[in-house]
């Protein structure tokens, strides 16, 4: 037995293919065999009844003999499109899973939404649920860069739209020394794209210090273009198969905190294969607090070393010194780079006493251990994600500000002959095209499957279309490309077997007419026209920084002054760039406004498919007496002519009720489809025709021979035209016929707006105006300059600004515009002034907005600065950290000077340590003696007093090689005003001051002699190092300065002369300086420039030396008592392991010749009981070694050694 099958490959083709199928097979059996529809509808008949079949019974209904199955296509339903790519899921790695792409419909808050929905044949589908859902994404402002849950599809950009990038993995910070920086991957949606105005939160990335980015699937040269400052940045661009290698694999990190105790080691094991770490420990305050309840800062010294978790020797990472000065938290890091992937200890040792002083904050903790693997994360493919690596510390408060971008959809558009290479879209002509031939799709349409010319040709028609949206919830694609079409007035279709658009064909000739005599079952609805004032459009809006604002379109004449019903529609993808009209806005709104004034009738009737010449979305005439102007119908059933023209007429139909002599319309259909009508007067059974009155609906030339007997004529009043109707939707019914529904076609001239547009204003108001201004000043290359910066809420708007400066007097100084915030205007540096800016905005309509001021005084840039406050000392580990806090603002840098007096150091004595530092602390080999600190402007103004500390506990020098001691002969060269008396040299008058018995008794010496305000002394002799070496210099000087005047024996108390011999720092300086050779100096040597000496290492065979005097008032003498110039040099270590020493012992030889004799240390290994290390013959270059036994008799034996001396022969 079996079963009869009509399959039906299309539901408007008449012809079904019969065949028959084994009896038993169940519904989708049959389909399998018959059919490779994958969205098959099934409908049973059996005595003249029909059942169709739910998709979800098709395996379990078997059709018993006698039943016919119809199978035939789903009309109406759109295929189900399925993402390729979906969510990063996951904290730490990212998988690919299957899930749908969805978008929110066209949502209506009112109760007209039902009425705009089925008179608009264009309107999309309304979900408010879905829209109120798709509105909680990462487009709107406020919003951060969300982890979202897992099955979260992954967001894709349509169009152009601003978007926070939506995280794909757990960010985490990285720590070195007590600099935060902030890691964070995550991805701007489908790619690839296009990135314009890239910001965190409202500042410009460039604005940024220290931003690592690695771009994947993110057009270089696009986004290049829109955001030039991103080529001087460290920026990576990857291809779709490069890994994100600036995000690690896999973060470990151990958080089990210790305290770190003095010299107790706490250890920490890192995972296998690790191939970096940071160790993280913390301060809970690092501060002391002295008598007067002051703040002092504290150092601490923290270890860090690692070794193979196996065992074996530890690896010194660092020893540092941490300094504070706060009771709060002070955390810090230290980045580990292991040799190679394995498993490690890394351990921490507080290196420092722990201090039980009450008045003293110092406990230090490990804070935990941040290991990190080798490797990438995955990347899925056709993803665009950014990965950002910023510095955290003085640039984020808190979390990071969401990063995000307007986004550009990039994709190739058919141009006509071919696609082209991805380019930005925004048309939803080509939106809906790369949506059906896209990856995101599981079986993507094939270009053959694509009207590619007729959807060009609706965007070359309409090309100010746009649609622009960020989708990121979930829902058939078929619907998506509903929601992209309607921001066009358009939505899909599939017509002979290509997906093409179907646009509002209003104003187009009908194609076919329908009437009682093909028609059957007519349906009617009316629904009355609401009463509706205006529509307000809702849309996202870049003016009002890409939030949802609303236009509203009125309809005739109404006004937002006697509105009082305005409805509410709403559509995903209509949005309003900065600088676009509203017209395409406009359009959309009055369009929609017409249809619900003018739809107000639907009808539905069935014909047979047979008699289709339509498809969906043609226009059509439709033809009863039921409706509007219609008079009556029937068939031709004789025609004459008259030439070329039609004669008389004759129907089937005498019409009755129309009286003779009734002028009338009467259009006729003929066998080809043809329409055209003609004026023609009621005579008898038939009509006689008006000469010439022919006429082709569709345009063309009217044409008498196309009408024959048998051709359907309808009657209409005269000088009026048959009502259009649109086709709707087609929809198959029982046996061999199909369901067609119309709605009234309304000709809106979208060509031709003919409307006034409506006004806009940003719901969000985006008028800038300054907010915290400072004014401040900066002095560079000689150009005093005022500056005024300020801030501003923008949104993501780029606003112009003018800033315009006065002076003290009212006068102008000058007007500066731009987009910056920040202004500088030269100004005078002589005086002291105040000055007055004034800040204002430009608002949209071109004028200048409300006015911000600030008052900038430079009356501190002219005064010297204070003397440094909080000038501290700590003498660790052969080194003194000096620091002290910040001075004023027009504070350039610091100076600190060194003399090894320690009573009685002035300023103009002492040797310049650091010339120049430009922060607030610094560290210098330990050395006894004064330390003394000034504060320098930008002008070069110093600290009136200098502030100084005294250091009596720091080691001697290491490695003194050699001292070049002056005093008290002082031989050399002698400017004029120099001379040596008593041993002091002194700077004076080149008069008979070596005949005085006493300096310090005679009276005005200098007041006539003395001609010259500056004097050099050069010394005669060298200090040669024998060769090329690093070494360091210093300098032990001892100095005073006093008043010639000065009679010490006419003051009754001494001790109650202050500052007793000293002239003012101000008044007179002392420069020592030094020249250097890389030559014999007892040869032809050549010697460098002249500089002055700095506490630090230099590199050359010999040293030469000279004192730069210089008085600024003529009755001031300068001594100098001591002149001690100091060469030492750093350790240097030679060592061996495991050296054999045979009966007798053995000569080691250094590799190289140490410059004196070093210190040896000598380790034997295994020695017997009572035996001794004899060691012998130690010169610079080797040392003879030997061990006995308990009796002096020799015996061989294995060593260790090590030399510690300092340069070499």
């Amino acid at each position: 037995m079996s079963i009869d099958v009509q399959v039906r490959a299309h539901p408007l083709l008449g012809q079904a293919d019969h065949t028959t199928v084994p009896a038993g097979l169940t519904v989708a059996g049959i389909v399998a065999r018959v059919s490779t529809m994958r969205h098959a509808e099934v409908v049973l008949l059996r005595d003249g009844h029909a059942w169709p079949v739910r998709r979800e019974y098709h395996d379990k209904v078997r059709p018993a003999p006698g039943t016919t199955v119809i199978v035939q296509p789903r009309v109406g339903a759109t295929a189900v499109f399925g993402m390729a790519v979906t969510w990063l899921a996951g904290a730490t790695a990212l998988t690919t899973t299957g899930a749908t792409l969805v978008v929110a419909g066209v949502a209506i808050a009112v109760s007209v939404a039902g009425l705009l929905l089925t008179r608009s044949f264009l309107s999309a589908d309304a979900d408010p649920n879905q829209r109120a859902a798709d509105r909680e994404n990462p487009t709107i402002r406020g919003l951060q860069n969300i982890y979202p849950s897992m099955g979260t599809p992954v967001p894709m950009v349509l169009g152009r739209h601003r978007m926070a990038a939506v995280k794909t993995a757990t960010g985490y910070t990285e720590l070195d020394d007590q600099t935060v920086y902030r890691v964070e991957r995550m991805t701007f949606g489908v790619g690839p794209v296009l990135i314009d105005d890239l910001k965190i939160g409202t500042t410009e990335i460039a604005k940024f210090k220290d931003v690592q980015l690695q771009f994947r699937n993110v057009d270089r040269t696009e986004t290049l273009a829109r955001i030039p400052a991103l080529a001087n940045m460290d920026v990576d661009w990857l291809d779709d198969d490069d890994p994100m290698t600036l995000y690690s694999r896999d973060i470990f990190e151990d958080p089990e905190s210790a305290k770190l105790d003095h010299n107790v080691r706490v250890t920490r094991t890192t995972p296998a294969n690790t191939t970096a770490a940071t160790v993280r420990f913390y301060f809970a305050g690092l501060v002391g607090i002295d008598d007067d309840n002051v703040k002092q800062p504290r150092y601490r010294q923290i270890g860090i070393y690692y070794r193979p978790a196996s065992g074996g020797d530890w690896v010194t990472v660092s020893e540092h010194w941490y300094k504070g000065e706060t009771t709060s938290v002070l955390r810090f890091g230290k980045y580990i780079n292991f040799p190679e992937p394995g498993e490690w200890d890394v351990s921490v040792i507080r290196l420092s006493e722990d201090d039980d002083d009450v008045r003293v904050q110092d406990d230090s903790y490990l804070e935990a251990l941040q290991s990190r693997q080798p490797g990438t994360l995955p990347s899925p493919s056709g993803v665009a994600e950014v990965t950002l690596r910023i510095k955290a510390t003085d640039q984020i408060n808190g979390a990071l500000d969401p990063l995000n971008a307007i986004v550009w959809q990039m994709a190739p558009f058919w141009n006509g002959s071919a696609f082209t290479a991805p380019t930005p879209i925004r048309h939803p002509a080509d939106i809906f095209v790369h949506l059906l031939r896209s990856d995101i799709r599981r079986r993507p349409v094939a270009d053959a499957k694509i009207d590619l010319d007729g959807i060009r040709a609706w965007r070359l028609a309409w090309p100010d279309w746009r649609c622009d949206m960020v989708v990121t919830s979930d829902i058939q694609l078929g619907d998506l490309c509903r929601q992209v079409l309607a921001t066009g007035l358009a939505m899909p279709i599939h017509k002979a077997g290509k997906w093409g658009v179907l646009t509002d064909r209003s104003a187009e000739p009908a194609v076919q007419i329908f009437s009682p005599r093909n028609t059957a079952d007519m349906q009617a609805t009316w629904t009355p026209s609401p009463e509706v004032h205006g529509l307000r459009l809702m849309l996202t809006s870049e003016k009002a920084g890409w939030d949802t604002d609303e236009i509203i379109v009125y309809a005739n004449g109404y006004s937002a002054g006697n509105a009082t019903i305005v409805e509410t529609i709403e559509f995903p993808g209509l949005a309003l760039g900065r600088y676009e009209s509203i017209e395409r806005i406009a359009r959309l709104g009055y369009y929609h406004l017409a249809q619900l004034k003018l739809r107000t009738t639907q009808v539905s009737f069935t014909t047979e498919l047979d008699h289709l010449v339509c498809t969906r979305g043609d226009p059509v005439i439709f033809t009863t007496p039921l409706l509007r102007n219609q008079v009556g119908m029937g068939r031709v059933s004789a025609v004459t002519f008259s030439g070329d023209d039609i004669a008389t007429l004759t129907l089937d139909d005498t019409l009755p009720g129309v009286p003779d002599g009734y002028e009338a319309h009467v259009v006729l259909r003929g066998s080809a489809g043809a329409l055209q009508y003609v004026t023609a007067i009621k005579a008898g059974r038939g009509f006689t025709v008006t000469a010439g009155s022919g006429v082709a609906m569709d345009g063309g030339a009217f044409d008498a021979n196309l009408v024959a007997r048998g051709d359907l004529a309808t009657v209409y009043e005269a000088e009026t035209e048959p009502a259009k109707w649109l086709v709707k939707d087609i929809a198959p019914d029982f046996g061999e016929r199909a369901r067609i529904t119309l709605a009234e076609a309304t000709e809106v001239p979208l060509g031709d707006l003919n409307r006034p547009l409506p006004t806009y204003d940003p719901r969000v108001l985006l008028i800038n105006e300054a907010r915290g201004i400072t004014g401040g000043f900066e002095y560079a290359n000689g150009v005093l300059s005022v500056v005024v910066r300020w801030q501003a809420l923008d949104y993501g708007q780029e606003t112009m600004w003018r800033v315009t400066l006065e002076n003290g007097a009212g006068a102008a100084v000058g007007t500066w515009t731009g987009a910056d915030r920040i202004a500088k205007f030269p100004v005078q540096a002589v005086v002291a002034d105040t000055f007055t800016a004034e800040i204002s905005a430009r608002l949209p309509n071109g004028t200048w907005g409300p006015i911000k001021s600030v008052g900038i005084s430079t009356a501190s840039f002219f005064a010297p600065p204070a003397t440094v406050a909080g000038f501290a000392v700590q003498v660790a580990a052969g080194q003194i950290h000096l620091s002290w806090r910040s001075g004023e603002t027009n504070v350039e840098y610091y100076q600190v000077r060194y003399t090894p007096a320690t009573t009685g150091a002035t300023w103009a004595s002492a040797v310049p340590m650091v010339p120049v530092l430009r922060a607030t602390r610094t560290s210098v080999p330990a050395r006894n003696g004064t330390y003394l600190v000034k504060a320098v402007t930008a002008t070069g103004q110093e600290s009136a007093t200098a502030n100084s500390v005294v250091v009596t506990s720091a080691a001697s020098l290491p490695n003194a090689i050699e001292t070049l001691a002056l005093a008290p002969d002082f031989d050399g060269d002698l400017d004029p005003g120099l001379a040596v008396v008593s041993g002091d040299l002194i700077f004076a008058a080149d008069n008979d001051i070596l005949a005085l018995d006493d300096i310090l008794l005679e009276d005005n010496i200098l007041t006539s002699y003395r001609t010259a305000n500056t004097g050099i002394y050069t010394a005669d002799d060298v200090i040669d190092l024998g060769a090329v070496d690093t070494a360091q210099i210093s300098a032990e000087i001892e100095a005073l300065a006093y008043y010639d005047d000065f009679d010490i024996l006419l003051i009754d108390d001494i001790t109650q002369t202050p500052d007793l011999l000293g002239a003012a720092d101000g008044e007179w300086s002392l420069t020592a300086q030094v020249s250097t050779t890389d030559d014999d100096p007892t040869g032809s040597p050549t010697w460098s420039d002249w500089s002055d000496i700095v506490v630090g290492d230099y590199r050359a065979r010999a040293f030469r030396f000279r004192l730069v005097f210089e008085s600024l008032d003529p009755q001031v003498l300068v001594a100098v008592s001591e002149c001690d110039f100091i060469v030492d040099m750093p350790d240097r270590v030679e060592k061996g392991a495991n050296v054999s020493a045979p009966s007798g012992g053995v000569t080691v030889t250094f590799q190289t010749p140490f410059r004196a004799v070093p210190s040896i240390v000598v380790d034997g290994q295994g020695l017997p009981t009572g035996a001794r290390s004899i060691r012998s013959a130690v010169t610079a270059s080797s040392f003879h070694q030997k061990f006995v036994d308990s009796g002096g008799s020799d015996i061989s034996a294995t060593f260790d050694w090590q030399a510690i001396g300092y340069g070499q022969q």
